[in-house]
């Protein structure tokens, strides 16, 4: 019960962590720009839970030039 739970938390959380750090660091405030931001943060969480199994990401991991982990 507890590995289902945590498994439809987390990619959630890394959704919303994702989203966030796009809003702090795009550079327009474009509605594009935050789609491509979106879709950037969540392209990358889809590779690492693809590779890994898992989306329970380090702090300081970056999945090619998109701060991941943060």
């Amino acid at each position: 019960m507890a590995t289902a739970q945590h498994q439809v938390v987390k990619p959630q959380k890394l959704v919303n962590t994702a989203v966030g750090h796009a809003r702090h660091t795009r550079r327009s405030t474009g509605p594009g720009t935050q789609r491509q931001d979106w879709t950037r943060g969540y392209n990358a969480a889809r590779r690492y839970q693809e590779r890994e199994g898992h989306l329970d990401v380090p702090y300081e991991h970056t999945e090619g030039a998109y701060p991941l982990g943060r």
